[in-house]
């Protein structure tokens, strides 16, 4: 009987097929035409309608990524989404809220970034603010961005104007000029060696900023600013000595600020983008419970869905950071490449392959109770396929266009 029975279950898998297959079978073609276009769009509607959180996990500096994003919020932003969730830190993203209700808002983003070189993380480039643009117009007066990650490094500038924006007592307003002052210094000599490691938020003397974030609670003034400042710089110096560490302290705070901003809020529906990494569910590449897994547990308990969706390019260009001070450069996407999430993904890549005309829209969620059906599959692969719902492949991606490279 337990013979018969075994029979059955192997020649049931044997007709259900390999990885491989099972991955063609799962497949649609998607397009973005102003809009999502094609069988994919019609499954991704589907999937998202009702939805409290859809995470878009992005591989950086391609620029389909925010034609892919602008083309999803405006497929959402019926139901509700006037919530962005992004990978910048908060001061950067009260920075955006401001930019994008100005009417010469694409002139005034490129003239802060210029006097802010290195403050703003992905959306220094021409398509991703475009996206944001984009979200704006959609969701008019609603639209609401959520900084949830660690400010980037060049961003002290901006945080220690944030500080000057307070009614300040003497001392504390010439502290501020003397720390700017500094900041400025700190720039000259990261662009000059070419190494972000030299900006004021690394190189600043510990107990000065310390003494500067007492002094301001001491004057019961407002020292988020300078608190943001000091958890970024933990984040930074910690990734330098232990990896893993330091991304567990990232996602941390990404938790936090996405929580303390009203991300969590109930009947809040919020569209993240983010880079992959952080946007699965269970235990990440990197080893911990991300950001992706707190919306999906979350959604969870509030008897809510989330969708979570991973897109890269298979080929082609993406936009690259070249060092402080210097532009930003295209380079080659590569599959050899350390942070690559190619070679984890080589099954879905070699059914893309077969339709090189068209984005490939993977539906992941019908794999899932026929795992032990599918033969050998890597253990990274095994995360993609329960930590997403779906996996977007671009046959060949461009590169984005940095705005500061274009104002010189």
């Amino acid at each position: 009987m337990i013979g018969t029975v075994l029979a059955l279950v192997l020649s049931a898998a044997a007709a259900r097929g390999s990885l491989v297959d099972q991955l063609a079978a799962n497949r649609t073609d998607l397009s973005v035409r102003s809009r999502l276009v094609g069988p994919g769009a019609e499954v991704l509607a589907k999937a998202t309608e009702g939805a409290a959180f859809v995470f878009l996990g992005e591989d950086h500096g391609v620029s389909q990524v925010a034609e892919l994003a602008t083309a999803l919020h405006a497929m959402l932003q019926p139901q509700g989404f006037d919530t962005l969730a992004l990978e910048v830190g908060p001061y950067t993203a009260r920075e955006l809220n401001a930019v994008l209700r100005r009417p010469d808002a694409v002139q005034s983003h490129a003239a802060f970034l210029k006097d802010h070189p290195l403050s703003t993380a992905f959306y220094d480039t021409r398509e991703e603010f475009e996206f944001l643009r984009a979200a704006a117009k959609a969701s008019g007066n609603k639209l609401r961005i959520i900084g949830f990650d660690q400010e980037l490094m060049g961003n002290g500038k901006a945080l220690l104007e944030a500080v000057r924006e307070q009614e300040l007592p003497p001392q504390i307003a010439t502290r501020v000029g003397e720390l700017l002052t500094a900041e400025q210094d700190a720039l000259a000599d990261a662009k000059g060696a070419g190494r972000p490691d030299l900006l004021y938020m690394m190189t600043a003397p510990l107990q000065e900023l310390l003494d500067f974030q007492s002094a301001l609670k001491q004057a019961r003034l407002d020292s988020t600013p300078i608190d943001n400042l000091l958890a970024s710089r933990a984040i930074y110096q910690e990734f330098s000595r232990n990896g893993y560490a330091s991304n567990v302290q990232r996602s941390l705070l990404m938790r936090q600020y996405f929580t303390a901003a009203g991300g969590a809020e109930p009947g809040r529906k919020v569209l993240l983008k983010a880079g992959g990494e952080h946007a699965f569910k269970g235990l990440n590449p990197l080893r911990n419970r991300d950001l992706g897994n707190f919306v999906a547990e979350l959604a969870e308990g509030l008897q809510q869905r989330s969708v979570h969706i991973l897109m890269f390019a298979a080929a082609g260009q993406q936009l690259t950071f070249a060092g402080a001070g210097k532009p930003m450069r295209p380079m080659p996407i590569n599959v050899a490449a350390k942070d690559s999430p190619l070679p984890s993904v080589k099954p879905l890549l070699q059914v893309a392959a077969k339709h090189p005309l068209t984005w490939s829209l993977f539906d992941l969620r019908p794999l899932r109770s026929n795992f032990r059906s599918l033969g050998a599959v890597t253990p990274e692969m095994e995360k993609i396929l329960y930590g997403f719902e779906f996996v977007i492949v671009v046959p060949k991606g461009a590169a984005s266009h940095e705005i500061v490279a274009e104002q010189q």
